[in-house]
């Protein structure tokens, strides 16, 4: 069976639907999760079922971020073979494409979302020239915001990717952690701990926040929106298309 380009279109755009859902629901598993359990009266408990809740919000949005990666990397090359692009994708297009986020230019911006020239645009105002311009600045904005965030969570989702065990739910002991405040040990910070690998086995701590999970899944939920919905069909045969969206003026 032949994948039509607005079947696969669909399929990214559904994949990414149901993981800004599985966010949304790990959220408030992890703002009632007492309530679930609430037969689990150690502490250590509530903290492992955080730990572990946080880390899966973690996967989920490096996730998107390898996916935002792979799209941007396909839309740079050949729009002919952009859904070959994406699904043939290999881990070292996904280092490359994040190692050159900071050389991305505007033209580079504007081919990803499918943007075209300002000059082939007929704008109303100014304002809509301002939103143009808005718009491929915070792109060039969330791809960085995406590119720390994989990069600091790499070798934690390799492991755990591979089934590797992490550290999580015993950390209140770690001296870095001791200064957290009890309000965010119990919902907004977490401290994971990784293996390292090698002769002298050590544990590497990483803090994070449901702040920075969230606000990382708002960039890259952003750049879903203009990366897809200004493609239609017409655009995989390099055809290019005719409508285009961008940043509407609540969104400044």
């Amino acid at each position: 069976m032949k994948v039509e380009p607005d079947i696969f279109l669909q399929a990214l755009d559904n994949n990414y639907r149901w993981k800004m859902s599985k966010l949304i629901m790990l959220v408030r598993i992890l703002k009632e999760r007492k309530s679930f359990f609430k037969n689990e009266k150690p502490m250590e408990v509530h903290t492992i079922i955080k730990d572990g809740i946080i880390l899966e919000m973690i996967q989920t949005v490096w996730g998107l971020a390898e996916d935002i990666a792979a799209c941007c990397n396909a839309a740079l090359k050949n729009g002919n073979t952009l859904i070959k692009d994406i699904v043939d994708y290999e881990t070292k297009d996904i280092h490359k494409f994040f190692g050159s986020v900071d050389k991305l230019s505007d033209k580079d911006i504007k081919k990803i979302l499918n943007l075209p020239d300002e000059r082939q645009i007929k704008f109303k105002n100014k304002e809509d020239v301002e939103r143009f311009r808005t718009t491929i600045d915070i792109a060039k904005k969330s791809l960085s915001g995406l590119r720390n965030f994989y990069n600091k969570y790499y070798s934690l989702m390799v492991k755990y990717k591979h089934g590797s065990p992490l550290l999580i739910g015993s950390v209140d002991n770690n001296k870095d952690y001791n200064h957290v405040s009890e309000k965010d040990k119990d919902y907004c910070s977490s401290m994971i701990g990784a293996f390292t690998s090698g002769k002298d086995k050590k544990v590497i701590f990483i803090r994070t926040s449901i702040e920075e999970v969230c606000s990382t899944a708002a960039q890259s939920f952003l750049l879903q929106e203009m990366i897809f919905k200004n493609r239609n069909p017409r655009y995989f045969n390099a055809k290019g298309g005719e409508t285009f969206v961008y940043l509407k003026s609540q969104r400044r």
